[in-house]
């Protein structure tokens, strides 16, 4: 079975590689190959980022119906986050592995807590779409970097910009629907 993808990430013991594309995650042996199997067969949409969570527990994706997914490595539980309003072009776990971050064409960094599964940031600042963003080694910043590009629907627009955010962490406790 062929399979275009678009990134790869190591996890953080170097045991198995990820790489994500079109409709699904996929898992690999570092070291022998093997195919682990794919997370998620035939998820909707383009997936454009693939990272895994400090502790190798976690691999988070995007995708191009807006939506950020995490699989629960060992428990083999997927997690899908909704509230960007266009594609998702980037994932980033924070060192801590307590928050992570997805940037979107419609100019938009989110921050989502892994505890309670909530958003607790938006930031916004980009006219261009957010393609690539990456924590700080302390978890105090987040930087994004935008493109050059018309965006459908959003207008044309030059931004072409990196954007430093420092982002307090902020502990929400809410309800989850985990059990």
């Amino acid at each position: 079975m062929s399979f275009q993808t678009r990134d790869v990430a190591w996890s953080p013991d170097g045991s198995k590689l990820a790489g994500c594309g079109e409709h699904r995650v996929e898992v690999w042996d570092a070291t022998t190959g093997a195919r682990l199997g794919p997370l998620g067969d035939d998820v909707s949409g383009t997936l454009h980022s693939v990272a895994w969570s400090p502790d190798g527990a976690r691999v988070a994706s995007c995708s191009d119906d807006g939506t950020v997914m995490v699989w629960e490595w060992e428990a083999g539980e997927l997690l899908t986050f909704t509230g960007h309003e266009d594609r998702v072009r980037d994932v980033a776990w924070s060192p801590d592995g307590g928050r992570f971050a997805s940037g979107c064409d419609d100019g938009t960094v989110k921050v989502w807590d892994t505890e309670s599964y909530a958003e607790i940031h938006t930031l916004k600042g980009h006219e261009g779409a957010v393609w690539s963003i990456a924590w700080s080694p302390d978890g105090t910043r987040l930087v994004s970097g935008s493109r050059d590009e018309p965006i459908p629907l959003y207008g044309s627009c030059r931004d072409r910009t990196v954007k430093v955010w420092a982002v307090s962490y902020t502990h929400l406790t809410l309800p989850t629907n985990r059990e």
